[in-house]
């Protein structure tokens, strides 16, 4: 799990980069998820090594990923089109890590699951906590369940 983690990261930060023109910042050790929603996508693996992938956007970073991916304005934006985009962003995401993974494994289909008002609470070893434009995004890595 520790070995797919430290490829996730770099995974995660090469796909904000290049796709959204979002450079991640490593958040303080005792930063706390702050107050609001944040949109949540999950996807699941099968195969040779399954794992299911957990990602928790805030609103303000799922609509800044959105600006800078279609090239629009909030104006411009619908709720549809952010949804889209974070789902793109997780498939992406995964179909990395599966590439860097070497083996057959299947990529499942994004699922959006919408609004959450708090975080899973998951042993620190397995998520990735980052700030994008001083907001909290959570990745969290687990077993299928």
């Amino acid at each position: 799990m520790k070995t797919r983690l430290l490829k996730l990261s770099k995974v995660i930060s090469d796909v904000f980069t290049d796709m959204f023109f979002l450079f991640l910042q490593e958040p303080a050790a005792d930063m706390k998820p702050g107050e609001g929603l944040w949109q949540r996508v999950d996807i699941a693996v099968s195969g040779e090594e399954p794992f299911q992938l957990h990602c928790y956007f805030a609103d303000s970073t799922a609509q800044l990923m959105a600006e800078n991916y279609l090239g629009l304005n909030s104006e411009e934006l619908n709720m549809e089109m952010v949804q889209d985009i974070i789902k793109e962003a997780v498939n992406v995401i995964t179909g990395n890590l599966l590439n860097q993974m070497n083996n057959d494994s299947v990529l499942g289909i994004p699922q959006y699951w919408g609004a959450v008002d708090k975080l899973d609470s998951i042993e620190k070893e397995n998520f990735i906590d980052y700030l994008v434009e001083e907001e909290l995004l959570r990745v969290v890595l687990s077993d299928p369940e």
